[in-house]
């Protein structure tokens, strides 16, 4: 740190362009502060008022939407209660009700005037087993009244709901029951989270514990009974600074008290956000300031071109050169713009890179001559020479990739192994230079299909092949097999000692899910077993792992 202050002292006082420089970007600095500050802090107060004010309409707006989903919901229960009518016919209209409109109630009940559930649309274990006598809302019903409750707790299942209840009255007007109405508080945040502020405004609905009813994904707060905003709500106390909110995060927040002082909305946005206009203040005035310290430094440039161009093209060539670029020349025609003494640089900086750019080429060919060998080098050494295709080093490469990309995704990967039928046979009757022929043949076919699948396929060893998929196509396994092998078959090579006198193979798969620390080799194991079960069950067949029976 200290050699880059020295450097740059040294390069702002010695010459004309760094001293240039040092007093335009002090002057500007000074100005821009003095410009800027008073600015920013007039910006900063009134974005914060104006949160403040939009923040209130908007929980206003958001209270009215919930007044008016509590009273409709209130109003539907009610209605439906209020009808005279049978039982029977009530049963057909809550279930008709709860079918047209199943996005608000969770479930509507008929209660006995005992408490006892005798009806249930999407609860059938609440049906007399769960007694609501003790309920606020079945004695509010039961008096005559509807009613709204908190949050509470679903005795069949412990899902917290709000429940909306209303009197039941039947066929003579007489009251003789509940009809109780419940709702998920996920509908109810489904209320709260429409409304939107800003990139970072949260609503949060809570009860009067300070249970968060609108949580919409796992990192929500579940209480904010310690935060800050609440206990200023609990005490009726107003907001007119930021705090500090569950999250640790610095807000600006509002609230409003709804369904008789029963739930609490809560607003906030972060100040990052309120800040945004300030920042931007900010940056648009760095953004003047830069230009015209840009323009400051153009003027300076015109007044020291005749001195700084011809060293700037001297460098700017030595750059280009270490770059890679040894075709570059410094052209006469402006070389001779320049003094004597850069005349006489720039003629030997072009001998330098006539130089370079002949050591360059030469050294560029044998590069590549090296690469080529090394390719042709890689090709021999995964190839199998008989056949052409992978060898038994290139199968065990692709199996040890093949095997890790599918404990990476989690998928199952296929292996098919094959095996040509009574291949000694064949070469005992046709000679071994005939083996080598149908090898080759058979290895040519299996390898165009792989290929065209979109597989690889491989010698195992000896007249033994493999072809392996990649991970998440375990269904294609079978399919796969089943071709390769009527493939061969149709190659009609003759083979008089085979049970269709022409050559088959035998193909025994395998699909695994494998896990971590797991070996490639049980994926062989189970594949060669398939194998063997095919030729124990009479060769030129195919068995998958899978499909093996004792």
């Amino acid at each position: 740190m200290l050699e880059l202050a020295r450097r740059f002292h040294l390069q702002s006082t010695n010459t004309i362009k760094g001293r240039f420089l040092v007093i335009t970007v002090f002057l500007l600095l000074v100005g821009g502060l003095l410009a800027v500050l008073p600015l920013a802090a007039f910006v900063y107060d009134d974005r914060e008022q104006e949160t403040y004010k939009h923040l209130n309409e908007v929980l206003d707006m958001q209270q009215q939407a919930m007044d008016n989903w509590l009273n409709e919901r209130s109003e539907e229960a009610a209605v439906m209660a209020s009808l005279p009518q049978s039982r029977s016919s009530l049963y057909k209209q809550i279930q008709h009700f709860t079918d047209r409109d199943n996005q608000v109630f969770d479930n509507m009940s008929v209660l006995n005037m005992d408490g006892q559930i005798i009806y249930a649309t999407n609860d059938p274990k609440a049906i007399d087993t769960v007694n609501a006598a003790h309920r606020e809302y079945f004695q509010a019903a039961l008096a005559g009244e509807s009613f709204t409750s908190s949050a509470i707790r679903r005795r069949s299942d412990q899902e917290p709901v709000i429940v909306f209840s209303a009197p039941l009255f039947n066929e003579q007007g007489v009251t003789d029951g509940v009809l109780a109405g419940t709702v998920t508080l996920e509908a109810i945040a489904s209320i709260v989270n429409k409304t939107s502020y800003g990139e970072t405004g949260r609503f949060y609905l809570t009860d009067e514990t300070g249970i968060v009813l609108s949580r919409r994904t796992e990192a929500d707060p579940y209480s904010l009974a310690e935060a800050i905003i609440f206990r200023l709500a609990e005490n009726g106390e107003s907001i007119d600074r930021s705090y500090k909110s569950a999250a640790g995060e610095n807000v600006i927040g509002q609230y409003r008290w709804l369904h008789g002082s029963q739930w609490l909305l809560i607003g906030e946005v972060a100040t990052k956000e309120i800040n945004g206009a300030f920042w931007r203040t900010i940056w648009m005035m760095g953004a003047i300031l830069l230009f015209i310290f840009i323009l400051a430094y153009c003027v300076i440039n015109l007044l020291v071109q005749q001195i700084m161009f011809p060293i700037h093209r001297l460098l700017e060539a030595t750059v280009i050169i270490r770059l890679g670029n040894y075709k570059h020349r410094i052209s006469e025609g402006a070389a001779a713009k320049s003094l004597d003494e850069f005349k006489a640089l720039n003629g030997a900086y072009n001998q330098m890179a006539q130089s370079l750019e002949q050591e360059f080429s030469l050294r560029k060919q044998a590069e590549k001559n090296l690469r080529q060998a090394n390719e042709m080098l890689t090709r021999l050494s995964l190839s199998d020479s008989l056949t052409g295709i992978g060898n038994r080093r290139y199968f065990d490469d692709v199996l040890g990739l093949t095997w890790e990309e599918a404990i990476t995704q989690k998928k199952p990967m296929s292996l098919l192994l094959l095996d040509i039928d009574f291949f000694k046979k064949y070469n005992d009757r046709y000679g071994h230079d005939a083996g080598d022929k149908a090898l080759r043949r058979v290895s040519e076919t299996v390898d165009m299909i792989a290929k065209e699948t979109g597989t690889v396929a491989a010698r195992y060893g000896g007249e033994e092949l493999a072809v392996i998929l990649p991970p998440g196509v375990p269904v294609e396994s079978f399919g796969l097999a089943e071709k390769i092998r009527c493939a061969v078959e149709n190659l009609a090579l003759l083979h008089e000692d085979a049970k269709d006198k022409v050559i088959t193979v035998s193909i025994g798969g395998a699909t695994l899910i494998p896990n971590l620390g797991d070996d490639p080799a049980l994926l062989i194991r189970k594949a060669d077993e398939a194998l063997y079960y095919s030729k124990r069950k009479g060769r030129a067949r195919t068995t998958v792992y899978e499909s093996i029976t004792p």
